[in-house]
């Protein structure tokens, strides 16, 4: 359903999608949805939030804006003039109709104070964030470097000792494929035996264990510094 994103209507559906162009206001109406449920609901904490996008600069920017706005918000429900600049907005003018300012203020002004607990970060950050609360050390950034050196190490590892075992491999295409189910464990192997010897197929059939162990083991050594992808 396509329809006018109204800040002030009742609480979003679980599930919600909105969809903006660059420019049109999708961080003034995060900020401004977050200091509204604050600001209405007693129970909820800023350490319970969590938002989330794609690089840091974005990420900063929320930061500084969620904060600025649960400031402003609780300034001018105190009755105190707006920072030099800002205009108020829908959100102010629904605030201000609200019965009891002073409690709107005051979750306002303890989210404010207790900014610190709150999630907001990157995509991966957020991933890293959680693998460390599951007790398992994790940078927040993908280590794409560190990745390259460890896949080949491994790789060639694997192809010596296939080769020690009679069993021959191309280093680019054992390459590629383990890449392929590091960026997508979730690929299934296939292959067409239709013009294959019966040798080859013997090792079609044996590689996609072999790919994913190749994965497991690029994955395993990857575990404190993991890359973009298995965050």
């Amino acid at each position: 359903m396509n329809s006018h994103f109204d800040i002030t209507a009742a609480n979003l559906p679980n599930g919600t999608l909105i969809e903006a162009s660059a420019g049109t206001g999708k961080t003034h109406a995060v900020a401004a949805y977050v200091a509204k449920q604050i600001a209405t609901t007693e129970e909820l904490r800023i350490g319970e939030i969590l938002v989330a996008t794609f690089t840091r600069n974005a990420a900063a920017e929320l930061r500084e804006r969620i904060r600025s706005r649960l400031v402003v918000s609780a300034r001018l429900l105190r009755d105190k003039p707006a920072p030099a600049g800002y205009r108020p907005d829908e959100l102010d003018e629904w605030f201000r109709g609200e019965a009891d300012k002073p409690m709107l203020a005051r979750r306002l002004e303890r989210a404010a104070a207790e900014f610190d607990t709150a999630v907001i970060g990157t995509l991966h950050s957020v991933c890293a964030r959680v693998l460390r609360l599951a007790g398992i050390p994790a940078a927040d950034t993908g280590d794409e470097e560190l990745r390259a050196r460890v896949l080949d190490e491994v790789i060639n590892d694997t192809i010596v000792t296939e080769t020690l075992a009679g069993r021959q491999w191309g280093e680019d295409s054992l390459h590629k494929l383990v890449t392929k189910r590091l960026g997508d464990p979730f690929l299934k192997p296939w292959f067409d035996a239709a013009d294959c010897t019966e040798e080859q197929v013997a090792l079609l059939e044996a590689l996609p264990k072999l790919v994913i162990g190749c994965a497991e083991r690029v994955r395993e050594r990857m575990r404190s510094s993991p890359s973009y992808d298995d965050l």
